[in-house]
């Protein structure tokens, strides 16, 4: 599997066991995921470079956000322009973008984007 697919899932599963309140330490955390610390901790600080607020609660032994934002990543299709998707998804989402990448359409026409929203 590509190793860009391999990251966002890893972010995806992270960002789910964040919001279930589910973490634990992170040597617990590193454990559930099946990969070192040091992946852990990378990966942490990549979300952080996508605006991602993660904290840790030493209290409690849990990562948390510091406020509530949501990680998105999926494909549409090219019936919507680009235009009409950044309306679409800040409707939807009520902020702005903080990471927006489109790739190539490919023969199926679809375009894939990742953004943080608050």
């Amino acid at each position: 599997m590509n190793i860009m697919l391999k990251q966002i899932e890893l972010i995806q599963r992270i960002d789910q066991l964040i919001r279930l309140h589910a973490t634990g330490s992170p040597m617990e955390l590193a454990a559930k995921l099946k990969i070192s610390k040091t992946k852990l901790y990378r990966t942490l600080f990549i979300m952080k470079q996508l605006n991602a607020p993660v904290e840790f609660d030493t209290s409690s032994q849990q990562y948390y956000y510091a406020e509530s934002v949501k990680f998105i990543c999926g494909f549409y299709s090219n019936k919507n322009p680009v235009n009409q998707m950044y309306t679409m998804v800040e409707n939807m989402n009520k902020k702005t973008f903080n990471f927006f990448y489109p790739v190539p359409k490919n023969e199926t026409g679809v375009l894939y984007y990742c953004t943080r929203s608050t």
